[in-house]
């Protein structure tokens, strides 16, 4: 062969059916996570649906806001005394319920809720 006309030959290699094909792995794109504002049937996601509450923690943070309790209210703060809020209101109608269950209705009357709370030792004090 001339020195003119030679050609760079690249070896060709057969790899075993066992041998894995080397892929180039791409670095990942680093992005935050977008919650969505609507749900799927185009309401808007609360933030008592977001953290899993029956009561509207809006109003919360807005009572907070309106009471001056301080210059600035965290919504977690909200989040927070709203889920206290919301068990202390379900343990209430739970032991209201139950005297209620006791005198035969169906109905929570505001004296059975009384009733539950005098007989109760940490809702009493």
């Amino acid at each position: 062969m001339d020195a003119t006309k030679e050609k760079e030959v690249t070896p060709v290699v057969e790899k075993k059916a066992t041998e894995k094909k080397s892929v180039e792995k791409k670095p990942k794109k680093v992005t935050e996570k977008k919650v969505k504002s609507h749900d799927d049937e185009g309401r808007k996601n609360t933030l008592s649906k977001k953290s899993g509450l029956q009561f509207p923690v809006a109003r919360i943070h807005a009572a907070l806001k309106k009471g001056r309790y301080g210059e600035h209210i965290n919504k977690m703060a909200s989040v927070y005394l709203t889920a206290v809020i919301e068990y202390l209101v379900a343990e209430v109608l739970e032991l209201a319920g139950g005297q209620a269950k006791d005198f035969h209705k169906t109905r929570i009357t505001p004296r059975h809720i009384q009733l539950a709370v005098r007989s109760d030792l940490e809702l009493n004090d």
